[in-house]
């Protein structure tokens, strides 16, 4: 890290300035050695208010030197928003990052990404649209940011990993800070196959207020963003509109009008976001838009182009031949939305305890899960 490096970190850190207002400096001084550097009267000169001219004059040099050390790690990195390697994207979206600490592959930050975000609480439909699409961005070598957290961004970084796909986690705390604690595991894995990202000073804590911040990160890094299942008020989507801002797709998945977790989705719809059913909706619009996905020599070389018929969910077909007649007969009266007891009791003629002993056959091996309201498939067609 060199001197200028160093300045620019101590500035950013300190309160008072940040960002913006270091932008606002350096229009005036061009480098931030020049800033440090600066006079009491050449500050007063300028207007400034005390108390940023107190901030420049005390600038957060304990900051800087912490950051000297924490990068003699070789997975360590800070980019620098008047450097090359500063991705493109973000560089584009209003008050971007001054830097951004990184642990992992920081050339991922320049590959085509798409972010994936929803409900910290999926249904068990939506857990499986957030595999699926990450399965098949992973298979078409599209890279998912998103932000750690519980829910459907855990699922579409688990699953991009599992598939040797590559995913960015922009943090909504210091880089070097593991949370929710409950994902140390995943965020380990992402350290190693993808990198973490994140704004906020080394050692910061989660707080309300990172949030949206962070979420102005994924959507400022992607070429567009997926709303897999989201309430009316979920973070999600302020994701959502952080990405419209900025200009960005906006993708969203419908679900059953029943669904409270899907009614924020069906919000994005009606005010113009892409209903997507299957990750070609997707892939052929970011194609439009003269978007090329990223190599990535560890999946299979030969792949076929992007079509609605090869982007249907990779899932294999479903083997019953070990299920007894009745649970079969049960599932195919089953969907993807919730469906009660005495509703099964109608459409089958049974009675409720054979169908109360099929539900928990079929629940124990999988095939549907229990939800408020009924109950849901949760694996694809008999084959």
């Amino acid at each position: 890290m060199n001197q200028e490096q160093a300045a620019c970190i101590a500035l950013y850190h300190t309160r008072h300035i940040g960002s913006q207002r270091l932008y606002r400096l350096l229009e005036h001084f061009q480098t931030a050695s020049a800033i440090l550097a600066s006079s009491v009267d050449e500050l007063q000169s300028l207007n400034f208010s005390k108390a940023l001219i107190q901030a420049i004059l005390n600038p957060n040099w304990r900051m800087a030197d912490k950051a000297a050390t924490w990068l003699l790690e070789p997975s360590h990195h800070i980019v620098f928003f008047n450097e090359p390697n500063y991705p493109m994207q973000l560089s584009h979206i209003n008050t971007p990052p001054a830097l951004l600490y990184i642990i992992g592959n920081p050339e991922l930050l320049h590959k085509p990404q798409l972010a994936m975000v929803g409900t910290r609480k999926p249904t068990p439909s939506g857990q499986e649209a957030a595999y699926q699409f990450a399965y098949e961005a992973a298979y078409h070598q599209l890279c998912i940011t998103s932000g750690l957290a519980i829910g459907i961004d855990t699922i579409s970084h688990q699953t991009i990993i599992d598939n040797q796909g590559q995913t960015i986690a922009v943090l909504g705390c210091g880089v070097d800070t593991i949370y929710p604690a409950q994902n140390n595991k995943l965020y380990q894995r992402i350290s190693e196959h993808g990198a973490l990202v994140s704004e906020f000073a080394l050692g910061a804590q989660p707080t309300a207020r990172h949030f949206p911040q962070r979420n102005r990160i994924i959507a400022g890094l992607s070429l567009g963003t997926l709303v897999v299942e989201a309430a009316v008020k979920s973070g999600s989507l302020i994701t959502a509109q952080y990405a419209i801002e900025a200009n960005r797709d906006v993708f969203a998945i419908p679900g059953s009008i029943h669904n409270q977790q899907a009614r924020g989705c069906h919000a994005l719809i009606k005010q113009g976001a892409t209903l997507v059913e299957n990750f070609a909706d997707i892939a052929t619009q970011l194609q439009t838009n003269h978007f090329t996905y990223c190599d990535n020599p560890t999946l299979t070389a030969s792949q076929p182009p992007v079509t609605q018929e090869n982007c249907q969910p990779q899932q294999p077909a479903l083997d019953l031949t070990e299920i007894d007649p009745t649970s079969v007969c049960m599932l195919e009266h089953l969907s993807f939305e919730a469906t009660a007891v005495d509703q099964l009791v109608e459409s089958t003629g049974l009675a409720v305890e054979v169908i109360s002993s099929a539900l928990l056959n079929l629940e124990l091996a999988g095939y549907i899960a229990t939800i408020p309201g009924g109950y849901i498939r949760t694996k694809g067609k008999r084959r």
